[in-house]
């Protein structure tokens, strides 16, 4: 084959260049969109990332072979090759992280107060948040809030947390709805002093948490704050212990 053949049979620079940006872009925007309705920033992945850093990296890869000695169908089948693993590992990539359903926490009891004491704080900081939004509270929320403490009383109570267990629940295609736990590991303390929980596990008494107390908790998260009298842990803008769920006990052992 004349060399004018074989430099018009290779791929040229605007196939090394376009095939796998295309790609790249391709599926980065709509590998997420697949794999992970929930993500909205596809879109972004695929324009400033993996379209662009695709097309550089062909636009290099074909630069350097051609000015080898590798016969076309090679330098086709490498461009091929290149293709599929842009497009495979992109699509592993956007594949959707574990989500965090909860902690287990082994923790020592440093401090327990009454719900009840903290209500009239709690009713204070909502007053205040009403005159800021400009909005009208439903009549008798605060007779409201303080007869539910007394109806179905708690305890906030302060932890020193030494380890946590995070439960993981995966959501990648194969793996979809298996859950996991990342293993016991110290607690790294960012803030000096201890953190701060809604509890009904043995109670609506502090005397049912003897302080110095090692317990082993479950969070499964921060809540948001709330306005309705009727929800206390969302009104006082707690997490809430529980029991650590049956159905993770085998996982944090």
């Amino acid at each position: 084959m004349s060399e004018a053949a074989n430099e018009r049979s290779i791929p040229s620079l605007l196939q090394w260049t376009l095939i796998p940006g295309l790609t790249g872009l391709i599926a980065g925007i709509f590998g997420p969109i697949a794999l992970d309705p929930g993500f909205t920033e596809g879109f972004r992945i695929g324009i400033f990332v993996t379209g662009p850093g695709a097309l550089v990296l062909g636009l290099a890869l074909g630069a350097t072979l051609r000015g080898s000695r590798l016969t076309p169908r090679l330098q086709w089948q490498i461009l091929v090759g290149y293709v599929i693993s842009l497009a495979l590992a992109t699509l592993y990539l956007c594949t959707p992280a574990p989500t965090t359903v909860g902690h287990a926490i082994n923790a020592q009891i440093t401090r327990c107060t009454p719900a009840a004491q903290l209500v009239e704080t709690a009713i204070a900081n909502q007053e205040r948040s009403f005159v800021f939004a400009r909005s009208a509270p439903q009549s008798g929320w605060q007779d409201e809030a303080r007869r539910m403490t007394l109806e179905n009383p708690g305890v906030v109570i302060n932890l020193k947390i030494t380890q946590r267990n995070t439960v993981l629940e995966h959501r990648k295609p194969w793996n979809k709805g298996d859950r996991s736990a990342s293993g016991w590991h110290d607690e790294r303390v960012m803030i000096k002093g201890s953190k701060v929980y809604f509890s009904r596990v043995a109670g609506g008494s502090c005397a049912n948490y003897p302080l110095g107390t090692n317990t082993v908790y479950f969070v499964q998260g921060w809540p948001s704050p709330s306005r309705r009298a009727d929800d206390l842990p969302r009104f006082l803008s707690l997490p809430v212990l529980e029991k650590v769920p049956a159905k993770y006990a085998a996982l944090l052992r």
